[in-house]
């Protein structure tokens, strides 16, 4: 085999450092989006309020007064997979189910697609069991995106820890929907993109570059940014508000 030539060997190393490149960045996105971090307490750099009004930068005493005017019950449960509740969260959830009560409803805010193995499980409980309409905010697939986009989007889930199925299009959610035993005819998904996906991604640059003085970065949070810019701008994915109201029939008997 002949020896490459030095033009050949500077294109070889080049391709070589680019390739080197792209598996650094696709392993920290992987990282990131994978991270519970994603979801944690680095939060708090998307809600400061900017400018900065004080700092504090010491250990200090402080004491709150709670005033509780009800009580709220909270569980820690796997509310993608509703067979696996411990017997009292079962219990205190299918206390709902009571006619005492006129309106039952399941309120789920961009979570949906991260459910495994699916959304179904939890739509199915709340429409038979418990007789409950739903509302969610959730991200559907764009049923006239390019396949390279719809693909890459596939990745973008996997990537984020979703089902690779996860994404359906308006169409495979609302079957579903009328499926789990919701009412097709009194059933919405409304596309809001256009009030998400630009001002999310506007808000994240504009609270990096005020953090910046303060020499904090939002670190993976800016990658985040950028994907909700790419969604925004290639349209692969829309950001909808879903309402789905049961049908007369649904099996309040059924699991």
């Amino acid at each position: 085999m002949a020896p490459l030539s030095s033009g050949g060997q500077i294109a070889l190393a080049f391709v070589g450092g680019f390739l080197a490149a792209l598996l650094v960045i696709a392993v920290v996105a992987f990282s990131f989006l994978r991270s519970s971090d994603a979801y944690g307490l680095g939060h708090w750099k998307l809600n400061a309020k900017m400018p900065l009004s004080t700092m504090w930068m010491n250990l200090g005493y402080c004491l709150f007064d709670v005033v509780e005017p009800g009580y709220i019950y909270l569980f820690c449960a796997d509310a993608a997979r509703p067979g696996t509740w411990d017997p009292q969260t079962r219990s205190a959830v299918e206390s709902l189910a009571d006619e005492r009560y006129a309106e039952r409803w399941l309120l789920a805010l961009d979570c949906l697609y991260h459910f495994k193995p699916s959304r179904r499980p939890v739509f199915e409980y709340a429409a038979r069991r418990l007789k409950a309409n739903s509302m969610a905010f959730d991200l559907v697939l764009n049923e006239s995106a390019s396949l390279g986009d719809k693909l890459r989007m596939r990745a973008v889930g996997v990537m984020m820890g979703c089902p690779i199925d996860t994404f359906l299009t308006e169409k495979e959610y609302l079957d579903q929907l009328v499926q789990c035993g919701y009412d097709r005819e009194s059933s919405t998904i409304t596309d809001i993109s256009e009030h998400v996906f630009s001002g999310v991604s506007g808000f994240i640059d504009s609270q990096e570059r005020a953090l910046s003085q303060y020499s904090v970065t939002l670190g993976g949070y800016k990658l985040a940014g950028r994907l909700f810019e790419w969604f925004g701008r290639s349209k692969v994915v829309k950001a909808v508000i879903v309402v789905a109201r049961t049908r007369e029939d649904a099996d309040l008997s059924s699991s």
